[in-house]
């Protein structure tokens, strides 16, 4: 829930369910870390793969090679290339969406933890 600029927000204060968030998000960063490096490497293998293809077919029909920047030309027009290229842009996101949580979440217990010192220095 969003607060107008000028609301006060309640303290916020460190208990098991923010150690339990806090483990989800890290858990859901490792897993879209994850797929970020399957897709990245996923991409490679289907490029070379779809390269591969498009020279098989020009080779079928013409009984010659095509050349290197041809058969890219081909894998990066195909539909399963560009699929593969959403999936990691997603993933991407995916990741820095979660790391600016996991950071938001840090912030959130370093003021805490001073606000807690500050708490039993006054005392």
């Amino acid at each position: 829930m969003k607060q107008s600029p000028g609301a006060r927000r309640q303290p916020f204060e460190v208990d098991e369910s923010f150690y339990e968030r806090y483990e989800g998000l890290a858990n859901r960063l490792a897993i879209a870390e994850r797929d970020l490096v399957i897709y990245t490497d996923g991409l490679a293998a289907l490029e070379k793969k779809l390269m591969q293809d498009a020279d098989d077919a020009f080779f079928n029909e013409h009984k010659k090679r095509l050349p290197e920047v041809l058969q890219r030309r081909e894998a990066k027009a195909n539909p399963e290339f560009t699929r593969m290229i959403r999936a990691k842009a997603q993933a991407q996101g995916q990741r820095t969406a979660l790391r600016a949580q996991l950071d938001i979440m840090k912030m959130r217990f370093e003021e805490w933890r001073t606000r807690s010192a500050d708490r039993r220095n006054s005392i």
